[in-house]
């Protein structure tokens, strides 16, 4: 599969998961809600490290071992041999010029990187693989969920409109713009365009 379609795969599991934590379940319990946000939450780290992983495949035109490893560990690889691509949060909004459809600009103060994404990840598993979830306190598991629920915001706000570049190939990816569920639309790199500098699309 190439990276496009993989990533736009990826990407609306991710739109799901993140509409999902946006509501509220009646009557639901603290520990359940703990426990919904840390699968997402893992989810979704899961997603983008083996999008990324999908991208180098796809360049070097074979798959590798690291499939077997968890999102973690893939990232850290990854990020290790100046391989890995991150998602570049951006600022969208209507173009005034008629030939443009939208335009978009780099949001750095949003963007995650290794570290933070490492981090959720862990919390995130330590929550869903816990043998013993009854013997948690309340405090302890309302300290996690509002932990919790700060990734999941942290999350949307990095991934809800973002541009992500694989190679000299760019998508940019809009979760529910303009009153659609999500749209994602092919860039071109053009004299040294990096992912800060705004960017015309075309409709």
């Amino acid at each position: 599969m190439d990276p496009a379609t993989a990533y736009e795969l990826l990407m609306g599991s991710v739109q799901g998961r993140l509409s999902l934590l946006n509501g509220d379940i009646p009557d639901e319990s603290v520990l359940y809600r703990a426990e919904r946000f840390a699968l997402h939450v893992r989810k979704i780290v899961e997603a983008v490290s083996f999008a990324a992983l999908s991208a180098t495949e796809f360049k070097n035109g074979q798959l590798l071992q690291q499939r077997t490893k968890d999102a973690s560990q893939v990232l850290a690889w990854l990020d290790q041999k100046k391989l890995l691509r991150l998602p570049e949060a951006q600022r969208v909004t209507r173009s005034s010029n008629p030939l443009y459809g939208a335009v978009c600009e780099g949001n750095s103060s949003k963007n995650l990187g290794v570290p933070e994404l490492q981090r959720m990840f862990s919390r995130a598993s330590s929550l869903v693989h816990e043998r013993h979830p009854e013997r948690l306190s309340q405090e302890t598991i309302k300290d996690e969920l509002q932990k919790l629920e700060k990734d999941a915001q942290a999350l949307r706000h990095w991934l809800w409109s973002h541009i992500v570049f694989f190679g000299g190939s760019g998508f940019l990816l809009q979760m529910g713009m303009f009153g659609t569920l999500s749209f994602m639309t092919m860039l071109t790199r053009e004299n040294g365009l990096s992912e800060t500098k705004k960017v015309a699309v075309k409709p």
